[in-house]
């Protein structure tokens, strides 16, 4: 049912209410075959959270609901025992303006052939996110409803290499339909080039803010804007 789902959400989020965020995860399950979870938090009254979760819940039955009142705290250490310490990771990352049908059909194509240790997420944008400027913040891409994030993980060094060809081999197929990134999920191999588009016309701005508050690069394990100076 995961393509009639993603289709789903798809539309769903786009007119989602600013206090519903909803994540699709396609992951390993307890029997290693990898299933569709939602990832969901709900900000707001608990009448008006079980009205906006309706149409979720009424589209197709769920193998387990586990949404219900939860302390904030809780949610966030939510996954925690699913990314333990000293686990590897390989992660590409992009930016959609919706989740097509042809990005569904590819990722459903390849998850059929996947390694175990692979998982694809649409991370939820939109909203109040999307009525900020474009220029009001370093953060240009307001036009995203979704990040696309596909990841190769090991507990043995020895299973790297399978997972991580993998998630390459699905980034180059799904790349030209994403727009950008999310700084935190910068890799070793984004090139200065890709980064230096990603900040798009705030990036002038921010290398003036890079000559004045750290002209030296001292600050450079990131998404690096580098000075001018």
């Amino acid at each position: 049912q995961a393509r009639d789902v993603l289709r789903f959400v798809a539309d769903f989020t786009l007119t989602a209410p600013d206090e519903l965020y909803v994540d699709v995860q396609l992951a390993p399950g307890r029997d290693g075959r990898h299933v569709l979870l939602l990832d969901i938090c709900y900000c707001g009254t608990i009448e008006a959270g079980e009205r906006a979760l309706a149409p979720l819940r009424n589209f197709r039955r769920p193998m387990i609901d586990a949404v219900h009142p939860t302390p904030y705290v809780e949610l966030q250490r939510s996954s925690d025992a699913m990314n333990p310490h000293g686990r590897g990771y390989y992660i590409k990352s992009g930016f959609l303006k919706r989740i097509e049908p042809a990005m569904i059909d590819i990722v459903l194509e390849q998850l059929a052939v996947a390694p175990v240790n692979t998982t694809v997420i649409f991370s939820h944008c939109g909203g109040a996110i999307g009525r900020v400027k474009a220029n009001a913040t370093a953060f240009t891409h307001r036009e995203a409803n979704h990040s696309l994030l596909i990841i190769g993980f090991w507990d043995k060094p020895a299973d790297a290499e399978a997972s991580t060809a993998w998630a390459r081999g699905l980034w180059r197929a799904v790349e030209p339909m994403t727009d950008g990134f999310y700084v935190n999920e910068v890799t070793g191999e984004d090139s200065d080039r890709r980064i230096r588009i990603n900040y798009g016309a705030n990036y002038d701005r921010l290398v003036k803010l890079k000559n004045q508050y750290d002209p030296t690069n001292l600050l450079r394990m990131n998404a690096n804007i580098k000075p001018a100076i």
